[in-house]
């Protein structure tokens, strides 16, 4: 396989393991993994590092209306301690993705070559997003469970379903904002 292929498929990788490309250049990155042993451990490396991430994320992940918010000062100490953990785990995920896959794609550009995101640099930013999404939404909650705090709630979910659509939090925002 010629170099500048090999450079392409590795661009779109995650399109295609998600199924976004047309059909057309789906079959075209077919073949060309199907006769390249590089880029098919390349696309595994990918798939491995978004399942470890995915995994740590379903396992520290907690749904908005679980989490026991209280505005008692004697209580908040433990909900932010969730709260702290949640995020750490979020970071060690985030870390370890781009750890894994950025110590098995090094590679040395030439002195005029462009520099391209790699696709765990990619999969880290939709982590974080969705992260930032989870903690904007634990404040507006806490928000909208405070004496008066509704108007700055209602504020705080339609900043995160305009500014976090594809969340999972801005989601959960959308369909709060439209039963209200």
């Amino acid at each position: 396989m010629s170099k500048k292929s090999c450079e392409f498929v590795r661009e779109i990788l995650i399109e295609y393991d998600d199924g976004e490309l047309k059909a057309k250049q789906a079959a075209e990155v077919a073949q060309h993994l199907a006769a390249c042993a590089l880029c098919r451990e390349e696309l595994q490396d990918l798939r491995d590092s978004l399942k470890l991430a995915r995994d740590v994320w379903h396992e520290s992940a907690v749904n908005i209306e679980d989490i026991p918010i209280t505005l008692a000062s004697a209580k908040r100490p433990i909900v932010l301690r969730r709260l702290a953990a949640v995020a750490a785990c979020l970071a060690l995920a985030v870390g370890l993705t781009v750890l894994i896959w950025t110590s098995r794609t090094r590679q040395t550009p030439g002195p005029l070559a462009t520099v391209q995101v790699p696709p765990a640099v990619r999969a880290a930013r939709l982590i974080e997003r969705e992260a930032a999404s989870a903690k904007l939404a634990a404040s507006a909650q806490i928000l909208a469970d405070s004496p008066g705090g509704q108007e700055f709630a209602s504020a705080a979910f339609q900043y995160l379903a305009q500014t976090y659509p594809q969340t999972a939090m801005g989601k959960q925002a959308l369909n709060k904002i439209s039963s209200n």
